[in-house]
């Protein structure tokens, strides 16, 4: 199983510090959409540039971690709540 640690040396290379989430506090938000469904994800990235999303795609990849793309999180199927492996 993939540390957050690890998923934090991975991606802030990529996208830069201030473009990763990890506290608790601060993966709450986005966690849930419009259903009941819930699962905290292990981190929260904000890619800037095409480039960026792909790095930020294959390192996941490399981690063995689930990608779970995210709009506004106003679906009503559970479709940009994260999923665990």
């Amino acid at each position: 199983m993939v540390t957050r640690r690890e998923l934090i040396a991975a991606f802030t290379p990529i996208v830069g510090k201030k473009n990763v989430l990890f506290e608790p506090e601060d993966l709450m938000v986005y966690g849930f959409d419009g259903t009941i469904e819930k699962s905290l994800p292990y981190a929260v990235v904000f890619p800037e540039t095409a480039a960026a999303t792909a790095g930020v795609v294959r390192a996941c990849n490399d981690l063995g971690m689930p990608v779970t793309p995210r709009g506004a999180g106003t679906g009503l199927s559970g479709g940009a709540v994260p999923q665990r492996r």
